[in-house]
């Protein structure tokens, strides 16, 4: 039974990082985006590819550093 408690509260520590996950890179990917488009006004919206590429990217990133964790914790 406490084999269960720690499993589920593991799964709500998951579910709670990746919403944080996603909604921070949701977040960088729209201001990135905004920043590198060159003629945007005040009022418009970041063309969707853009904001899209920024957020693959951030993903990317993520993973990589991920791996790179992961290796070096291996290799210790």
């Amino acid at each position: 039974e406490e084999a269960e408690v720690k499993v589920k509260s593991l799964q709500k520590a998951l579910e709670v990082l990746i919403v944080f996950g996603a909604t921070t890179i949701d977040s960088c990917a729209y201001v990135l985006a905004g920043t590198t488009t060159k003629s945007i006004g005040r009022k418009e919206e970041p063309a969707r590819w853009n904001r899209i590429c920024w957020a693959l990217i951030g993903v990317m990133f993520l993973l990589i550093l991920s791996v790179i964790k992961m290796l070096k914790e291996r290799d210790c």
